[in-house]
């Protein structure tokens, strides 16, 4: 029976005297005779959706589907239908579409971001810390690894670098006498923990000529070592199977400022003595701009301020900002030492002895009672360790050898070769020859003191030419001369005169590496090396993981 019928016969028997409870009995009835309860509802859907718009359907729907169907049913339905026309994803377009006309933009970024998860992109507009820094201090450059160390008993070390990439922090030093250097402070309490773009003063150039409105390339001084800064900049590292990747070369963003004020350009590519724009230039830039690459960074740090007068203070701002690339052409390979090798390990060179160096011998030590007169400790580890401190002056042009020297030795996690002048300068008596198995020494008062165990050698000839070698004890034969016992027979012939000085294999005590730039053409960099361990028990070397 169709519809139209049994509404007929429905209304037939309710004009003949039927109650209403009945009525209701009898109207189901007829519907679950006649149709299934399926097919009603697809009836009904197809019918109303054809004639009627959208909310006068779900509104029809509503009412039709409450009368014939039990109340759990009807509620189910009703879900269904009400969640049909409008998906979840066009809801969240509304809404934004909504938020975007008729609240402010910090309103609407703040509502999406807090109601979807999303995160900032590149499209959005981030803020620029448009601040010099005063070269007065020395701008700091952090670079921090971590290892994990395990000491077993016997004194041998496990280490895993648990970071390939290290993190960079920035730290300036503002406040150059600048009117506006006054607006730091409020700059930081908007931006402190929001993602922004930091300069990074010690690769800046200067525009050789002036740059009009609208011009796409910038003619800036020729310096390779500083256009190299402005490639690589926005870093999203990630290891793969191919070794690290993700160095986009895609956005890169650069700060200009002159006296007249400053502006931030996108760049497109970057050439010897010229870069290139990705947009026209909004305000000309007269020669002796000062263009300075751009990364992303957050402030995580409070900063602390001097006011010396009103409108006018200084402090330090702390930073940390996207990673550096890898000092060598691809970041998935890593490039060999740019030092020797000597057992396998890099030699470093030694420091800078315009300042005095320090030397700190250590032991762990366990007290075993609490009486302060006469306290009882025993030695806690089975090795002899000594702390080397080290500081290295170098120009910007050896830069890239100490990254490659330090992105190798990854903080904590390999060693290398360092002298510790410790022990004295031994002078070659004699002309050594090929394949010689000793160096005869000229003998000194207490030498045999300082060259009893096994290390390494750093041979300087007389012509200046140097050589490695892996030394023995020093002994005395029977016609009294003192011998210096070698690892291996010469490869090479050493001439009498050589001065030989001991290397000990340390590694760094710490995972951070501080380069700190005087200006932008001078750097320094302390470090703390600590003396490794002889071998002892069944290893014959040290595991790197």
């Amino acid at each position: 029976m169709t519809d139209i019928v049994a509404s007929e016969a429905l209304a037939e028997a309710l004009g003949t005297g039927v109650s209403t409870v009945n009525a209701t009995t009898l109207r189901a009835e007829t519907l679950a005779r006649a149709t299934a309860r399926a097919q009603v509802n697809t009836v009904r859907a197809e019918v109303l959706d054809k004639p009627t718009p959208r909310v006068q359907v779900s509104a029809a729907a509503l009412e039709s589907l409450d009368q014939p169907l039990p109340d759990l049913e009807a509620r189910s339905a009703v879900f269904e239908v009400a969640t049909w026309p409008v998906p979840p994803v066009e809801i969240y377009e509304a809404l934004i579409e909504v938020c975007w006309r008729e609240t402010a933009a910090a309103g609407i970024q703040a509502l999406a971001w807090d109601a979807f998860g999303d995160v900032p992109g590149p499209e959005i507009q981030t803020g620029v810390f448009a601040f010099r820094h005063d070269w007065s201090e020395a701008l700091i450059e952090r670079l921090e690894w971590r290892t994990q160390v395990d000491v077993t008993a016997s004194g041998n070390e496990f280490r895993a670098p648990l970071r390939q990439v290290p993190r960079r922090e920035l730290r300036y030093q503002v406040g150059a006498g600048r009117a506006y250097d006054g607006l730091v402070a409020d700059w930081l309490a908007d931006h402190l923990g929001r993602l922004a773009r930091w300069p990074l003063p010690q690769h800046g150039l200067h525009l050789t000529e002036t740059a009009d409105a609208g011009a796409l390339a910038l003619a800036v001084s020729a310096d390779a070592a500083r256009l190299a800064g402005f490639s690589g900049l926005d870093a999203a590292p990630f290891v793969d199977a191919g070794g690290l990747d993700g160095w986009p070369q895609d956005d890169r963003w650069a700060w200009l400022d002159s006296p007249a004020g400053w502006q931030v350009v996108r760049l497109q590519s970057v050439s010897d003595d010229q870069i290139l724009l990705a947009d026209p230039l909004v305000r000309p830039a007269p020669a002796g701009t000062w263009v300075v690459p751009l990364v992303f960074g957050v402030a995580t740090q409070d900063s602390q301020f001097t006011q010396h007068l009103p409108g006018r203070m200084s402090g330090e701002v702390a930073a940390r900002v996207a990673p550096p690339a890898p000092p060598w052409a691809n970041p998935a390979v890593p490039e060999a030492s740019p030092d020797a090798l000597l057992d396998g390990l890099p030699v470093w060179p030694d420091g800078n002895w315009a300042q005095a160096q320090g030397l700190t011998t250590s032991a762990t030590l366990r007290q075993m009672d609490l009486v302060d007169a006469d306290p009882w400790v025993v030695r806690a580890d089975p090795t002899r360790r000594h702390t080397l401190e080290r500081r290295y002056l170098f120009p910007r042009s050896e830069r890239d050898t100490w990254l490659r020297r330090l992105w190798l030795a990854q903080g904590r996690a390999n060693g290398f070769w360092l002298p510790d002048h410790a022990a004295p300068v031994l002078t070659l008596r004699a002309e050594a020859a090929l394949e010689a198995t000793h160096l005869a020494v000229a003998s000194a008062q207490g030498l045999p003191a300082f060259w009893h165990r096994e290390a390494g050698a750093l041979v300087i000839h007389p012509d200046g030419q140097v050589m490695h070698l892996l030394t023995g004890i020093l002994n005395t034969d029977a016609d009294g001369e003192v011998l210096l016992a070698l690892d291996a027979p010469l490869s090479a012939v050493v001439p009498a005169g050589s001065r030989l000085i001991r290397l000990l294999c340390c590694r760094l005590n710490h995972d951070a590496i501080e380069l700190a730039w005087h200006h932008d053409g001078l750097l320094e960099l302390a470090i703390t090396a600590l003396t490794l361990p002889e071998q002892r028990g069944t290893l014959d070397l040290l595991y790197y993981f």
